[in-house]
């Protein structure tokens, strides 16, 4: 990638030099037999920039042409106490984020020797596929794996992808963020992890700048990136003593829901006659003024403050009750705006009044 102007990748602003790295193999993580062939590697120095906009850092010097990943490759940590806590840390983490079961499907882009697609399977049941030009057998079943790059089918779709320590291995990610995004269908989730930009600006760590690192993403510039190619981030944290974030994403939703909700709304409400909304507040006044629900539909508001009490919902016009004149009410349907509010609401009526939150009549 040549980027004469020094514009950000990312947002295309002006960035700024950061560091330039000396004497850099083009791959890290190739080893040699001899000292002679170790020292006649290719090597260069290369200038690492920052764009202070979208806090994204680039190396305009990487060469992709350079670049073979193939099985003398090896990165492998997993003969250290502390790498393996923290592959357990991920496996726990997207466990719980996930909802990963014996039924559920994960795929690993960029899966290394096979190492945490191997501890998810152990640990979870779940059917694993990994796609890795350098993967060299050392762990899983070797034919849940293939020593290729990964190419989305029409005909197959994963509950969740995991990226790990890849997207900073393109000048332009894009087509591997769209390969994750199709293997996902709708309602999967895409795990990121990565070396934080942020931490290697705080504390000044240049011993996470490569060659090979075309990009560094801080958790601000990944969600930038990931919502221009569709995905919205769902968890973010810190993790291995700060050094890396791991994030979760899923699709960003079909904003359709939005506009076809008060439809749904009003469906929930037919053939109800005593209709009362719990919890005067900004939510109660926005369905009742959008949808012009006056009394003859709604008849009451209610709400445990008693400084409204016996006052007027504004537009719609609803006198607001005390949780006691609810009761005597006896309403046949109490609406609630906010769901967190059912379990006190509950205990004022009977067990034959029917509950609607707000969620239930939009799901």
């Amino acid at each position: 990638m040549k980027n004469n102007a020094g514009c950000c990748p990312l947002c295309g602003k002006d960035s700024k030099p950061l560091f330039t790295l000396r004497n850099s193999p083009r791959l890290q993580n190739v080893l040699f037999d001899s000292e002679g062939q170790a020292k006649a590697v290719a090597h260069g120095d290369y200038d690492f920039r920052l764009c202070p906009t979208c806090v994204h850092g680039f190396n305009p010097g990487f060469q992709s042409e350079d670049i073979e990943y193939d099985t003398d490759y090896d990165n492998d940590q997993s003969a250290s106490p502390r790498y393996r806590a923290h592959v357990e840390w991920v496996v726990d983490h997207l466990t719980d984020a996930c909802d990963l079961t014996a039924r559920s499907r994960v795929l690993e882009i960029g899966c290394g020797n096979g190492y945490l697609l191997s501890r998810i399977a152990e640990k979870t049941g779940s059917v694993i596929d990994g796609f890795d030009p350098a993967y060299n057998g050392r762990y899983g079943d070797p034919s849940r794996f293939s020593r290729e790059y990964f190419q989305p089918t029409a005909d197959r779709s994963w509950d969740l992808v995991i990226l790990r320590h890849c997207l900073d291995s393109f000048t332009d990610p894009g087509p591997i963020v769209e390969a994750a995004a199709k293997a996902l269908g709708t309602s999967g989730r895409l795990y990121v992890e990565s070396a934080d930009l942020d931490y290697i600006l705080r504390e000044g760590d240049f011993s996470l700048f490569y060659h090979e690192c075309a990009r560094y993403f801080s958790k601000t510039s990944l969600a930038i990136y990931l919502a221009q190619q569709g995905l919205v981030a769902e968890s973010s944290n810190s993790s291995f003593g700060g050094q890396y974030f791991s994030c979760v994403f899923r699709p960003i939703p079909d904003p359709s829901l939005v506009a076809s909700s008060p439809e749904r709304i009003l469906r929930n409400l037919t053939g109800f006659r005593k209709i009362l909304i719990w919890g005067i507040s900004g939510r109660a006044i926005t369905i009742l003024s959008h949808l012009a629900l006056g009394k003859e539909v709604v008849a009451f508001g209610v709400d445990i403050a008693q400084a409204k009490h016996g006052r007027h919902i504004p537009v719609t016009g609803q006198k607001i009750l005390s949780p006691q004149e609810a009761s005597e009410f006896q309403p046949d349907l109490v609406l609630i705006p906010n769901r967190n509010y059912e379990d006190e609401i509950r205990p004022f009526f009977p067990s034959t009044t029917r509950f609607l939150t707000l969620q239930d009549a939009l799901s």
